[in-house]
């Protein structure tokens, strides 16, 4: 069976204007973010960004980091919520189905296998040692997805007012203190105070440019 091949030069073009892949190959993308995904969500967030926006631009960083910023506020599991909503994006349920069933076919069968074999050498020193040098690796990539989310939001908030963008920082640095504070805030609450900033922020200009007009 012949691998599907690659969308010919697709850095040239902007993601508005790109074809969206095929239903086959879509299902080989996800195949593949599934197989080489290691590291849980930090790992696998990165390889659907790359894949699904800094490689092919089928999807704008604006648009990936709003997706992300959705699934942040119902419960569950974002990296399924995620593929969902990429998924329905190209081809709704079908899009869904081969999305769910490429990312999680590959990941379950091989943490399966590992976790079999980890269970037998567990308590060996050198996989000990490896396990910790892991760890550093994984705060990295997790650090790195994170700011690759962030950069559209300043972004845009840079575009629209340095005030805007003081309040994005602040927001990000305010929210990260009160988890540094009260460990057990819940975060759904920190979401709810962030989007109500922003309406208010949002009135307040409306209702500069209005001369005051509700």
């Amino acid at each position: 069976m012949s691998t599907p091949t690659e969308p010919h030069d697709p850095s040239k073009r902007t993601a508005p204007n790109l074809p969206p892949p095929s239903p086959l190959y879509l299902l080989w993308l996800w195949l593949k973010i599934g197989a080489q995904s290691f590291g849980g969500g930090a790992a696998t967030f990165y390889m659907i960004y790359q894949t699904f926006v800094m490689k092919n631009g089928w999807i704008t960083p604006e648009a990936f980091t709003q997706m992300r910023a959705m699934v942040e506020i119902v419960p569950g599991m974002n990296i399924l919520a995620v593929t969902i909503l990429i998924g329905w994006r190209f081809y709704r349920g079908l899009g869904v189905f081969f999305a769910l069933f490429g990312l999680l076919l590959p990941s379950v069968s091989i943490t399966l296998l590992m976790t079999a074999l980890y269970l037998g050498v567990q308590d060996e020193p050198l996989v000990q040692s490896a396990v910790h040098g892991v760890v550093p690796a994984l705060v990295g990539v997790s650090m790195y997805t994170m700011w690759r989310t962030a950069q559209p939001v300043l972004l845009a908030g840079k575009r629209a007012g340095w005030a805007s963008l003081g309040l994005c920082i602040a927001v990000l640095l305010g929210c990260g203190l009160a988890l540094v504070i009260w460990p057990g805030f819940p975060a759904f609450g920190l979401y709810f105070v962030a989007g109500l900033i922003f309406v208010v922020q949002t009135k307040i200009k409306s209702q500069i440019k209005t001369g005051g007009k509700p």
